[in-house]
């Protein structure tokens, strides 16, 4: 019962804190909202494995994990909280433009990528939906995080058109299948809503609530629905959705969370039969260097291997559709506790400055691009790779600077044609 116990009672401090507290709503209340998503199936105890294709016990070490990450989180947040009150941050204005130039520019790209994404990945689109469009590689990543970065910037802009034409080419990756990023926008909608707002106890905020809950049940049965009305089959999606059995498969046994769990209590039975896989946690420092962390670990003759297709030979020989990652399964799988811990503080170090980003006093264009790595990375932690934090920040520090040299190319143009 210590286990349980030590998970019930951190979760009872982040509720207080985050909730009952009068604060501001910052990526803090986001991390602890998603964890409680990815950790309630510690409530029951046991998790449905499928590559055991049985009920298997949740290991303690989940319980002490979750305890600890719940206290953490109090902890930063704590800690956070007592110097945006004593210290006032002001960062240069080298990065300040005019916002309607800019989102001229960022709607003129993400258009045009869009128009590419359907003329290169329409059949594909047809075929597979999602699936296909990942097929185009570079051009469908940078094509999803140019729309979220629009979206951003427009919303820190308040220009509300912009803002609902880049929303529309989000619904549009959300008809497709991509959850994550619809997700995304809207958590970064609310941030931006409420950052110049009181501190206020968000456990008294209902409408908040109910839209947060709201975003919960639709992205859940989402799953369960998009192949349907992607093809328009919208008797097909109605008759999914009256069938109790389906729904309750996805909420307990093929949830998400589940699913996620399991890679994470495979990840520690695995660590506690081999011990600590030394050589692919020194691959995730070539994964520092997401574009070219090929051609680097080549050339020293080293193996990379992704997370999510390790667990699928070792854990899911027999399972035929994928079963994602786990951010903290990766960590002790590769690096045991030493590995957990250093992920641990990664993760609170980046929700600590992801908060400050909302706050600092600096330009809106250069918050609005680093707001949506920190948003994405602070909900959508426990179910990534390590690599693809990494990469999905280096993507938007990318875009940030391609469109600002863009803006002085232009801007210093127009001078010196006029």
């Amino acid at each position: 019962m210590i286990p349980e116990f030590a998970y019930f009672f951190s979760l009872s401090c982040a509720f207080f804190y985050v909730f009952v507290k009068k604060r501001q709503l910052d990526l803090f209340s986001v991390s602890a909202i998603c964890a409680f998503l990815y950790s309630y199936p510690l409530f029951f105890g046991v998790i449905y494995d499928p590559g055991a294709n049985s009920y298997v016990k949740i290991s303690d070490v989940i319980y002490y994990f979750y305890s600890v990450f719940f206290i953490l989180l109090v902890g930063f947040a704590v800690i956070f909280d007592f110097l945006y009150k004593k210290i006032k941050i002001r960062m240069g204005r080298n990065l300040h433009c005019a916002p309607k130039t800019m989102l001229g520019i960022m709607l003129v790209f993400s258009c045009v990528l869009f128009f590419m994404v359907l003329v290169f990945g329409l059949d594909d689109l047809l075929k597979d939906g999602k699936s296909g469009l990942v097929s185009l590689g570079i051009l469908f990543t940078v094509f999803s995080w140019s729309v979220l970065t629009f979206f951003s910037y427009a919303q820190f802009s308040g220009i509300k058109h912009y803002s609902l034409f880049a929303f529309l080419l989000i619904f549009f990756l959300l008809f497709v299948g991509s959850r994550s990023y619809f997700a995304t926008s809207l958590i970064i909608f609310v941030l931006v809503y409420f950052k110049d707002k009181d501190s206020f106890r968000l456990v008294m905020n209902i409408k908040l609530l109910f839209f947060g809950f709201s975003l919960v049940v639709f992205l859940v049965f989402y799953k369960v629905l998009y192949q349907d009305i992607f093809s328009l089959d919208f008797s097909g999606a109605l008759s999914k959705s009256s069938n109790l059995s389906i729904l309750a498969y996805r909420v307990l046994d093929g949830s998400e969370s589940t699913l996620i769990m399991s890679n994470f209590n495979n990840s520690i039975h695995g660590f506690e039969k081999n011990g600590s896989n030394d050589y692919y946690f020194l691959g995730l420092f070539f994964r520092l260097f997401p574009f070219f962390s090929d051609y680097i670990s080549s050339f020293f003759g080293y193996e990379l291997s992704r997370y999510s297709s390790v667990i699928m030979k070792e854990f899911y020989p027999g399972v035929s559709y994928g079963m994602g990652a786990s951010f903290w399964g990766e960590a002790i799988y590769g690096g045991g506790f030493l590995g957990l811990a250093l992920f641990l503080m990664f993760y609170f170090v980046l929700v600590f400055l992801g908060s400050w980003v909302i706050v600092v006093r600096a330009p809106d264009f250069l918050k609005s691009f680093l707001l949506v790595p920190f948003s994405y990375v602070a909900f959508y932690i426990h179910r990534i790779e390590f690599s693809f934090v990494i990469y999905v920040f280096c993507i938007c520090i990318f875009l940030m600077c391609f469109y600002f040299f863009v803006y002085l190319f232009l801007k210093r143009g127009v001078y010196e044609g006029g």
